[in-house]
This record gives C-alpha cells, sequence and structure tokens, in this order.
C-alpha cells in the first residue's frame, strides 16, 4: 500500500481525504436515508472523482515535463509508461470508493424507497423542500 501512495504522488493524499469524507457519507445515508439527504453523498462523489482525474493529469505532466522532443530512444517510452501506470493509481483509488459510493446509494435509495423503477417515491438527490 506504501508504494500505491508513493508511486501515485501527493494528489492521492488528497483522493484520499474525499474518499473519507464520500465513504462516511455514502455510510450515513445507507444507514439512515432520508429525503434530500444525499446532496453531501453526491458532492463528495465529484470531488473524489475531480481529485483522481487531477492526480491523473498532473502526473503524466510531471511525467512529460523532463522527456526532450527527441522521442527515438526507447527509454523514453519506457518512462512514459511508468509515468502512466503511476498516474493511474489517482484514478484506480477513485474508481473503487466511486464503486463503493454507488452500492451505498442505491442501498440508501432501496430503503427510502425511491429505488423502484415503476413509481414509488420521487428520487432521493431531490431537495426535500421542492
Amino acid at each position: 500500500m506504501s508504494d500505491f501512495v508513493h508511486e501515485a504522488g501527493w494528489p492521492i493524499y488528497l483522493v484520499i481525504a474525499a474518499s473519507g469524507l464520500s465513504l462516511v457519507a455514502g455510510i450515513q445515508w445507507a444507514r439512515a436515508p432520508r429525503a434530500g439527504g444525499a446532496r453531501l453523498l453526491g458532492a463528495s462523489v465529484l470531488a473524489v472523482l475531480a481529485f483522481g482525474v487531477m492526480g491523473f493529469v498532473l502526473g503524466l505532466d510531471a511525467t512529460l515535463r523532463p522527456i526532450s522532443d527527441d522521442f527515438n530512444e526507447w527509454g523514453h517510452i519506457h518512462i512514459i509508461l511508468c509515468g502512466v501506470r503511476e498516474s493511474l493509481h489517482n484514478l484506480a483509488l477513485a474508481a473503487v470508493v466511486l464503486a463503493t459510493d454507488a452500492v451505498l446509494y442505491f442501498v440508501g435509495c432501496a430503503r427510502l424507497g425511491g429505488a423502484t423503477p415503476d413509481g414509488g417515491r420521487e428520487a432521493a438527490a431531490v431537495p426535500a423542500g421542492i
């Protein structure tokens, strides 16, 4: 796990922090859903996705910046592929957390009664005042 974090670089800490918030919000939603209660979960999911993409892009930038315009050597391609692999750690963690949040969201919707496709209650993410 420490290699995973070390290879991903400093943006992984933003992904980890947003993931923690997102998982706590997802667990709260799954345990006690209420109308309009999924807003924190939705916002934290967007933060996880944004930080995962940002970490990937910054990792690619850090990989490609020192490489010169001469791509004739196989070493450059190897460096690029290693940088892409390490940058993907940010997206991989974000994808795992987003999949977990999706399951927690559906559990909460099922408990609230909003998961029935043929009627039932209104969508759970709609604010209670609307």
